[in-house]
Order: structure tokens, then sequence, then C-alpha cells
């Protein structure tokens, strides 16, 4: 480091300059001479000046009240502002007889009267105090930013810094340069507002300068706080000094705020003067984010051309940093919730409830997106995130929801499309295999044609009792002899309304397998019967005895419909069963019976189909 200090020492000589000239305030601010200044300060208070005097300095009255700080050559108190009934802060310097000083006071009233921005503390008068001039400003109740930074709030400090950056942009956009930022100059308000303080070292910039500021390159000497000076301000190189030295003290600022100290230390002032004349690239802890750390090395870069070209430029790589950590988060969130995704599909468990989680996932990388779109993990998590949901559509067998995550993946993935395909003919199978079961169901279906059903039935069933009522009055009265003949013409008469009846209602009675059946066990049961009467008659059987054994042609008819085909056939088989039996003991009344025990079972039957 004695290399350094020696080839600083030769630059100052050779620059007019000498370590013996360094002037450090109270509060170790260097102050170099500003002679446009000084010269501005002594005309002002000129003995033989008293209409200069006038012209500069208000009459404003006002009462000092408590000390609210002081520094290396001014002091603050509140005070009351009479005219306008108000408290203010009034500065001071502390010796009028330093020019100094004054005219360090002088700058900062009118580099704060032409700044009017919400991060730069209004000026609201220069007057004449009993002890010169008195800065008459906007009080605000607050602390100093380097005590708020002992808190060590990372994201709350960036965001001040932001705000900091604001103000110097305005300042450089108007042709004025701070010179001297550094915690201690930046003020947090009750309230959270934020002011950069003290312009007193505040020179001109560039060709839209007010002329009464003085240039950088007039300054003469090393002026600033050693702790946050750039090179250039060390090296007395005035040609160099312009937005970016600034940009440099913001860097420096940044570092304080990273790491709770100032960018150049030693224990000697020529040691921090010569650690920032080469102002080597810190190291930092692995805990302080690397793209927070590349910004704060281009920002002190030891070479001006190096630095950020502004210091907008500073704060818009500070948000996207905050922006940054922001989608850091929220890309954390996303894999977290991506693990849980990938365990509760596993576990394949009813009870989790899938949607909202995989919501929560997708909201958590939209967020990353606004923050950051080219986030090195997005890519990868959103494409996580539809392979998880095509897995969770191919379990669900939701072949749209497969073909929307396989669409949104961000490159073709041959084994999902593999698998699409399997899914599809699966669907194509199952569809066919579900198409045969709703045939065969449609086609044993008994709801279909039930009303036309139950109307045949109820007919049937009341001409069928009407009949087998009148044959049994008309012979147990003697006036009708009943034969195989005649239950013949009865079967034959049977059969030949169904066959035309049927057709005539073919659409609905053969419309499925059930009807078919119902219809066709209703003729061949006719049928049937007309076979046991030819059987009977060839067998010499009586034909009381044949007609008591007919019901349990359909007592068998009516119960392998219900076994087959329908269970409420059941109602009807009980009640043929039943007249099946009480025939067998009152031939008398075999016809009777037997009408009215058909017409019980059908009319059981339709009542059953009543809401088939």
């Amino acid at each position: 480091m004695s290399d350094v200090t020696e080839a600083l020492t030769t630059l100052w000589r050779d620059r007019g300059l000498s370590p013996s000239q360094l002037r450090a305030a109270d509060d170790g601010t260097l102050l170099a001479s500003d002679r446009r200044g000084l010269a501005e300060s002594q005309t002002l208070f000129a003995s033989d000046s008293a209409e200069g005097e006038a012209l500069a300095l208000s009459p404003e009255p006002f009462e000092l009240h408590e000390l609210l700080g002081s520094g290396g050559m001014g002091v603050v108190r509140s005070a009351s502002q009479a005219t306008l009934r108000r408290s203010i802060a009034v500065k001071t310097v502390l010796d009028v007889a330093d020019r100094g000083a004054i005219a360090a006071l002088l700058k900062e009233a009118w580099v704060g009267g032409s700044l009017e921005h919400p991060n730069v503390i209004p000026v609201h008068a220069l007057a004449r105090g009993s002890d010169g001039p008195a800065l008459m400003m906007k009080r605000v109740a607050g602390i100093g930013w380097n005590v708020v930074l002992e808190e060590r709030e990372l994201a709350r400090d960036l965001d001040t810094f932001v705000q900091v950056c604001h103000a110097v942009h305005y300042a450089h956009t108007r042709g004025i340069l701070h010179l001297d930022l550094k915690p201690e100059n930046i003020m947090i308000g009750g309230f959270g507002e934020v002011y950069v303080l003290d312009w007193g070292l505040a020179a001109s910039h560039g060709d839209d300068a007010p002329e009464w500021l003085t240039p950088a390159k007039e300054l003469s000497g090393i002026a600033g706080t050693p702790g946050y000076m750039s090179p250039e301000l060390v090296s007395g190189d005035m040609d160099a000094i312009g937005p970016r030295t600034d940009v440099y003290l913001l860097g420096a600022v940044l570092h304080h705020a990273v790491t709770g100290g100032p960018l150049h230390t030693g224990e000697t002032l020529m040691l921090q003067l010569s650690r920032a004349f080469i102002s080597e690239p810190k190291d930092y802890p692995d805990e302080v984010p690397r793209e927070l750390v590349r910004i704060i090395h281009r920002a002190t870069a030891p070479a001006p051309e190096d630095r950020f070209e502004s210091a907008d430029a500073l704060r818009r790589a500070i948000e996207g940093f905050l922006r940054h950590r922001r989608a850091d988060r929220t890309i954390a969130r996303a894999e977290a919730v991506s693990s849980e995704l990938r365990d509760a599909l596993a576990a394949a468990h009813e009870a989790i409830d899938i949607e909202p989680r995989f919501a929560e996932y997708e909201v958590a990388l939209e967020q990353a997106r606004r923050a950051w779109a080219e986030h090195p993990r997005l890519a990868l998590l959103q494409n996580d995130l539809w392979r998880q949901r095509f897995g969770y559509a191919e379990s669900r067998e939701d072949i749209a929801a497969a073909q929307e995550a396989l669409a949104r993946l961000s490159e073709p993935d041959a084994a999902l499309e593999a698998r699409l395909r399997e899914l599809i003919s699966a669907a194509d199978a199952r569809a066919k295999r579900v198409a045969r079961l709703e045939a065969m169901q449609r086609e044993l279906d008994v709801t279909l044609g039930r009303q036309d059903r139950r109307r045949l039935f109820i007919g049937l069933g009341l001409v069928w009792a009407a009949v087998c009522i009148g044959l049994g009055v008309g012979t147990r009265g003697g006036w009708l002899e009943l034969g195989y003949q005649q239950l013949l013409a009865e079967g034959v008469a049977l059969v030949a309304v169904l066959f035309p009846y049927g057709y005539w209602r073919r659409k609905v009675l053969f419309q499925n397998r059930a009807n078919r059946k119902l219809y066709g066990g209703l003729i061949f049961t006719a049928v049937t019967v007309e076979l046991f009467w030819v059987v009977s008659l060839l067998h010499d059987v009586p034909v009381t005895n044949a007609v008591a054994l007919t019901p349990m042609f359909y007592t068998f008819a009516f119960g392998t419909l219900a076994i087959t085909l329908d269970p409420r056939f059941w109602w009807g088989t009980g009640l043929l069963a039943i007249t099946s039996v009480t025939t067998a003991f009152a031939t008398t009344w075999t016809h009777d019976l037997l009408g009215i025990g058909g017409l019980c079972a059908v009319l059981a039957t339709s009542w059953a189909w009543r809401e088939s």
C-alpha cells in the first residue's frame, strides 16, 4: 500500500496539491477550496456592500429553538417562522468567520432552492441571522440513514437507495453534482420520506449547469468523505469528475447498505485515500446475492467509463435486482409446490385436492415471469408444471387436458406423445366397449315402451277376466257346455289378435330385445297353452282338469320373465301361483279364478311398471 500512497502523492504534487493542504471538518469530510463560492460569500458579507446584502438575504424574521443536529461546518436548529406561523429548520454556520463554511451554506441554499424534488428538502428562504446567513428550510422529523442501516434490512434499504438515485439523477439533469453522497447525508423521515441533504460540496457539470455554481473542473483541492470517495476525487483529477463520480459515491453508499460500513477503511486518512484511489473490487460473503455484488462492483469501478452511465441506470439495475429477488422467492415457492404435487400424485390419495395446488403453482410461476421473465429456472419449472399436468390428466384419463398440457411444453416430448397415443387408443377401446354395453343396456331396458305394454297388459287382462268369468258363469248355469273345441277356438282367437296388434305397434313393441322377449313370451305362452289343449284332448283328459292346470303355464311364463328379464314379474308370478293352487281345490270355479288371477297378475305387473 505504500507504493500506492507514493503514487498518489506524486499525482497531487504534479497537480499542485500537497497532503499538508488537506482540510477536514469535524466529521472527517475533506473540504476543497471553492474560489468562486468564496468570492460570492465575500461580496455578500462585505461591510461596504449593503446593497448586495439587501438583495441577497431575506429579512424574514424567525426565532431559534432547540438544537436538531450539527456537522463539520454548520448547525441546525428548530425555529418558528412568524409570518407563516409554522415550525421550520434553520441551518447556520458554526463560525461566521469561516468563509468556506459560509460559501458551503450559500451553495447548499442555492442548490436546494433550484432542486424541486420530493427527495430534496424544500428551501424556504435564505435570511440574515444574528450570526451570519441562515438557511430556512422545511423541518423534517427523522434520523440519518446511517442509523437506520444498523438494522440491516436489505429490501427496505434498497428501496431507500432507489429514491436516493432518483434525487441524484434529477440533480444531474439540472447540471448539479452532489460529490459527497454518504448515509449521513441522507435523512429518513418519520413517514418513510427520503431526503438527500448537504449539497455544500456540489459542483456544476455540463452545458445546462447553473451559472452561479462552480464547475467541477474549477474546484481545487481534495474534497469529499474518504470512506466513499472515487479515484478521481482522491487524485484531484477535476476533468474526470462528472455524473459517474456520483454513481461511484452511490455505489459506495450501496456497499455500506450491504455490509454496514464504508467502502474505504483504514487506520489513517492516507490509508483510506490510498484504498479509494485504487478501488480494488471487494469480496463479499456468500449471503450477499451475486447479482448485487456485480452491481456494486460496476458502480465502484476505478475507471468512470466502466461504471453505470447514470444514476438512473444504477437505479434500474437495483430495481431489476429487487424484481429478481421477488422472482427468486416465488420460484422457491413454486419449487416447493412442485415437490408437494409430485408426492401427492405419486400417493394418488383421493383426499388430497390437487387442483388448488396446481393453481398455486401456476400463480407462483406467473408472478415470477412478471418479475423476471428471463429467470434461469422459470422455463424448467413451466415445463415441469405441464408435465405434472399431463400426468394428472393421464391418471384421470382426461385426453383434452393431456393434449393441452403437451401443447404447452416449450419443446416436443416424444415419450409423452407416445403416452398420449396410448391414452387415446385406450379411450377409443373403452368408448367402443361402453357403446356396446350401452347398446346391450338399451336392448334390455324394460322402460322403453312401458306405457304401450301397460295398456296392452291391462286390456288383455280385462278381456281375459271377462271371457273367463263369462265361461264360468255359463258352465255353472248350464247354458254353456265347454269343451276342447271352445278352448282351442279361444286360443286361436287370442293369437289371431296378438299377431296383427304386434305388427301394428311393432315400432314400440319390438324396439329392443326386452320388448321383443315380452311380446314373444306372451305369444309363446298362448301357443303353448294351445298345444296343451291338443295333448289333453288326445289323452282324453277331462276339460275341467285341463283348465285347472293351465295357471301353471302362466305361472311358469311369468317366473321365467322375472328371472331372465325383469324382477317385477315376480308380483304376477306369485298371484298366478296362488291361482294355480286355488283352482286345484275349487274346480267348479276354475274359470272364474283363472280370470281373476290373470287380471290381478297383469294389473300388479302394470302397477310395478308405472315409474319404470
